[in-house]
């Protein structure tokens, strides 16, 4: 199972952040994401473009979950995803601006994230999640054409598919 939503959109228009999550299988996590410099629908273009350029084939990918304005060289934080044979892999990767020359620009996060690695240069393993592409590519059509970015919106969403299909086999 894969998911990635805003579990709690602001109250308001003044507020600077949202609360997000990812479910990877068992695994889940909440986090911040700012939106002083990108507002809920561009993280939101940004992560089905993105998964949908891995699904179609890419292997590496990264939803970006913290973007601040590039111009100022902040750090930002992203979830890659790495294809590895039929398997893929997801971490959570900081992008030190030590890392990326000038501007962040990012049609280069990949490259500034660079490989897949599980060991650290001290040694110590880099905490990494399994999923599979199907549960992506499920994810993916769930989330179509929808507008309500909400954990609770998708709730409601996959609550109402499923009357739909109970409704449809009724029919038949």
């Amino acid at each position: 199972m894969f998911k990635i939503q805003f579990a709690e959109l602001p109250k308001s228009l003044k507020s600077k952040n949202a609360l997000g999550r990812i479910d990877i299988d068992d695994f889940y996590e909440h986090f911040k994401i700012p939106l002083t410099y990108w507002k809920v629908e561009q993280y939101w273009k940004q992560w089905q473009s993105a998964l949908e350029s891995f699904v179609n084939g890419a292997e590496q990918s990264s939803l970006i979950h913290q973007m601040l304005d590039p111009e100022k060289r902040p750090f930002i934080f992203c979830w890659t995803f790495y294809r590895v044979g039929g398997k893929v892999y997801i971490h959570e990767n900081l992008l030190n601006p030590d890392n990326y020359q000038e501007i962040f620009k990012i049609e280069d996060i990949n490259h500034i994230v660079g490989k897949r690695k599980t060991i650290t240069e001290d040694g110590s393993k880099i905490s990494e999640w399994e999923t599979k592409i199907d549960d992506i590519k499920l994810f993916l059509n769930e989330i179509e054409n929808y507008k309500d970015f909400s954990y609770s919106g998708y709730k409601r969403k996959s609550k109402i598919k499923k009357e739909n299909t109970k409704i449809k086999e009724s029919v038949k």
